[in-house]
């Protein structure tokens, strides 16, 4: 996908081989519907992804629909108005995704998890990141994940519950071979994805990269 790379490359940075392979996998697998949790709210916010429009340009190109689901009503319409020359192919459904999984119907053809903020503040402020935020990362990364999740469970592991429960509820709609792409992963005490990463090795998932970002099959 030469025009992807011309494309997203640069702006994506840490995501790109992660989104990349993901739909390449989607492609392969004559993919129909790709599915995120936690939609683009913010015009060139590269930093939190853009999966919304990278998937939604992806789908330009290529068959299917994205479905874009999100609890805030402010965050839907923003990303209604970012999304515009993508609308044909996408969804919007407001509403928490834990609710909305427990009642889909339907396929998954790529399942992308990105929803409730990683507390990655919380924990620099802990550090005294409000004074100094260089010192802060550091001591944040020097820190093991297992020395993180015995001080700092309590704050971390929201988060983390949130999105394996949205794992469980999509797993039904999953078939073997299903890309499942999870954000946030390379942060401090495992991200967003430490108790997902640890349930899809228990079910005998395949990790394809674990990098910013972590792409498995199942």
């Amino acid at each position: 996908m030469k025009w992807f790379e011309e494309e997203y490359k640069e702006n994506l940075g840490l995501r790109y081989n992660t989104m990349l392979k993901a739909l390449e996998i989607y492609k392969e697998n004559k993919g129909e519907v790709i599915l995120e949790t936690g939609t683009t709210r913010l015009a060139n916010d590269w930093g939190a992804g853009y999966s919304t429009i990278v998937f939604g340009h992806f789908l330009r190109h290529n068959l299917g629909k994205l479905i874009t689901v999100d609890i805030a009503q402010e965050n839907i319409d923003k990303c209604r108005d970012l999304t515009i020359l993508f609308a044909k192919n996408i969804e919007y459904v407001v509403s928490d995704s834990l609710e909305y999984l427990e009642n889909y119907k339907g396929n998954i053809d790529l399942l992308y998890l990105d929803s409730y903020d990683y507390p990655m503040g919380e924990l620099l402020t802990i550090y005294n990141g409000q004074e100094n935020v260089e010192e802060a990362m550091k001591a944040l990364y020097s820190m093991t994940e297992e020395e993180i999740v015995s001080k700092h469970l309590s704050v971390i592991n929201d988060s983390q519950e949130h999105q394996l429960k949205e794992f469980k509820l999509a797993e039904k709609f999953l078939e073997k071979g299903t890309p499942i792409l999870l954000d946030d992963s390379r942060l401090p005490g495992g991200g967003k994805t430490r108790l997902t990463k640890k349930y899809l090795k228990e079910i005998g998932a395949t990790c394809v990269l674990d990098e910013y970002q972590s792409l498995w099959v199942l």
